[in-house]
């Protein structure tokens, strides 16, 4: 189940922590796509 909230109201249990970063080749690809004409929206 996911929660969402504030990050200052975030309390995680102890446990694993699961991070990840994207690669070199997803920043390079990401910065060479061209901009989408509709704004973000969420």
């Amino acid at each position: 189940m996911i929660k969402f909230g504030l990050i200052e109201e975030w309390d995680p249990r102890p446990g694993h922590l699961t991070s990840w970063v994207a690669s070199l080749a997803s920043v390079t690809a990401a910065g060479q796509a061209p901009a989408h004409p509709v704004p973000a929206s969420h």
